[in-house]
Order: C-alpha cells, then structure tokens, then sequence
C-alpha cells in the first residue's frame, strides 16, 4: 500500500529548516490549492501573531497571478448525514420553503391551525421543490410578543418529530433565539439553527451549539435591538448599510460563534432584510448584497426578501393600496433572482415561483 504523505504548510510561526522537514513548506507558495484556500482563511482568523505572519509570508512567497486565482468551491453541509445534494456548493441557489406554526407572524400567521395542517404544509412545499424547510414557533416581525419558552415548544416540536420520519432526506431548520428550544429542536432532528438575534437574544445559544451540537449548521441573522424596538435603530452612514451590518455580524456574532468553537464551515450569514433597516436600507443593502458577503467572511448567505413590507412599498403606485403579503410573491420571486449568484439559499413562502424563477436565474447567473 502506498505511503501516506503528510505535509505541512504551516504551523503557526514557526520556521524550521531540516533535512527531513522544513515550515513552511517550501513548495506552498508555488500551488492555487494550497494558496488559494490560505487567502480565503486568513480574512477569517483574528488579528494575532500567527495570522500577521501568514499575511506576511503570502506577500513575501506567492506569485502575484496566484491571488487572483478564483476562489475555491466551498462546500457546507446541511444536515450530519452530509449527503451530496444536501451540500452548498455555490452550483445553484437553494430554496428554504417556510413554515410558520404560530398565529401572529406578519404574512401567514394562523394559517397553519394544526399540527397536522402545518405537517402537510411541509410535505408539499417539498413537492414543489424546498431544499429545506425552516420551522418558527415565534413571530419576530416588529412589535410581536415573545411567547413562553414551552408554548413555543409545542408549537414546532410535534411537527419537526412528524417531518423527520415522513422526509428523512430534507435538513429541517428551527427559526428560534433559544438555547433551550434549539437544543430540543437538534435532538427531534433538526440540522440547521436559524437564529434571527446573531446570538444576542439568549447568551447560552452559541456555547451550547459549541459544545452538544457541534455539527449543526448555524445561521446567524445581523440585527439590532429586538422586535420591540429594532424600527427605532436605523441608523447607518450614508451608503454603508451594507459593509456596516457585515462588520456588526462579524463582531458580535460569527466571531463569538467560532471562538466557542463553531467551525466556519458551520456558519451561514443572514443580512437580515427588515430586521433594524428602514425601506430605502433594505433596498440598498440588496443591491450591496455582494458587499454584505464579502465583508461577512465570504460564508454561504441566506437572504429572506419574501413577503416584506418594502416589497410591499415597491410594488405601490400613485394611489394604489398597500399590497398585502399575500399577493407579493411574483414580487419576490424577483427580489430572491436579483440577489443571485451572491445569495446560496433564499428562504420564501411561496417555493413553486420562485424555485421556477431561480432555475432561469441560476442558469444566466451562475457558470
């Protein structure tokens, strides 16, 4: 059998010269695999001693036409099983059907009357092609009430229990702030936490996620302040929506995420359209979406436009009445293909139009 061959690019700031190993590697620099990975990481790690000399060494080393090599294909999983087609992959834009178990969210709040109603609700937004499903239990729209922690419960729990057995295949999502409902959430089956706080809401989220479920995937939303008051907190400099909200998640959110030690390749980044922004910021937020990506790591995003009330204001002309949520969904479906190819997965209400939205997209946007 063949010798497995271990090298060592890196190791800190060490630099050793032997007959029988030398650090860094001597040939590192020569090769986009190894550089190309190395430029994508080092925008990821803290300033600190080591990460000044890998900066350093890729300035001294590498040929310039390496770093303009484009970036590599950046694989994350959805669920722990890591089936391929439950992977991100950067090939097309995922869709995240919505299932709302509670009677007060903004769009569809009460629709789902039922345990059942809303275990049917999923099953068909699979068949009209949701890659995964996303459960609340809590509105979080402006100004709604925080219900108690076992309400919100028993509202998601049966359904997620039901779904799991009924489509084993398709990664579920709980859309909640908790520690304690993400955990039981995780162990009825979820993959994914989609937290709309960043981990501001309940400190415990983040270190628990660390330390008993360090295979979930972690969603992390920028806001500010909470339902009550996020309106009043819009405040941003001029044009700098978006690299202002990328520099918040950083600091507060995916950093604390992986210094507990949440791996990065279990990070996704939300810009969180609606949540602290006013109408005329999530507009510019979505046209600096590329921006928000960039300066939030480079992590896979997710972006939820569906519904919204700035769509709504939109789609308002002269005398025209605000159009319900309801009836903004070919509106969307727009918003969700002028986020592409940035956007890795759109979460929506309405799966059938816009999935058939983003495979046209998918095919001019992405190569």
């Amino acid at each position: 059998p063949r010798e497995i061959d271990l090298d060592i690019i890196l190791h800190g700031s060490k630099v050793i010269n032997e007959d029988k190993l030398q650090i860094p590697h001597p040939r590192a620099a020569q090769r986009a695999f190894v550089v190309t990975p190395l430029l994508e990481a080092i925008a990821q790690l803290r300033e600190s001693h080591d990460s000044t000399f890998v900066q350093r060494w890729l300035e001294d080393h590498v040929d310039p036409h390496l770093k303009n090599q484009q970036p590599q294909k950046l694989l994350v999983p959805l669920d722990s099983d890591e089936k391929e087609k439950n992977w991100i992959a950067n090939e097309r834009t995922l869709v995240m059907g919505i299932i709302n178990a509670t009677p007060d969210s903004f769009s569809d709040g009460g629709h789902l009357s039922s345990v059942q109603s809303a275990i049917d609700f999923g099953l068909r937004l699979v068949d009209q092609g949701a890659d995964i499903l996303d459960l609340g239990g809590e509105s979080t729209r402006p100004g709604a009430k925080i219900p108690n922690i076992q309400i919100e419960l028993d509202r998601v729990l049966p359904i997620i229990q039901a779904l799991r057995t009924k489509i084993p295949s398709i990664p579920l999502s709980i859309d909640t702030r908790r520690a304690q409902v993400a955990k039981e959430a995780a162990n009825a089956g979820v993959s994914i936490i989609n937290d709309v706080s960043g981990g501001r809401f309940d400190p415990n989220l983040l270190s628990m996620l660390a330390q008993d479920f360090p295979a979930l995937i972690y969603i992390a939303t920028h806001s500010r302040g909470d339902p009550t008051n996020m309106n009043q907190l819009t405040h941003y400099e001029h044009d700098k929506v978006a690299l202002t909200a990328a520099q918040e998640l950083v600091d507060t959110t995916l950093q604390p995420a992986m210094n507990f030690g949440i791996a990065p390749w279990r990070l996704i980044t939300d810009p969180g359209l609606g949540f602290a922004k006013n109408i005329q910021q999530n507009f510019e937020l979505m046209r600096n979406i590329s921006t928000f990506k960039h300066h939030a790591l480079n992590l896979p995003l997710l972006v939820g436009p569906s519904r919204k009330s700035f769509i709504g204001h939109a789609l308002q002309q002269d005398s025209r009445q605000t159009v319900p949520p309801h009836l903004r969904d070919w509106a969307t479906a727009g918003a969700c293909c002028a986020l592409i190819p940035s956007a890795d997965i759109v979460r929506v209400h309405n799966v059938r139009g816009v999935k058939d939205a983003l495979l046209l997209a998918d095919a001019i946007s992405r190569r």
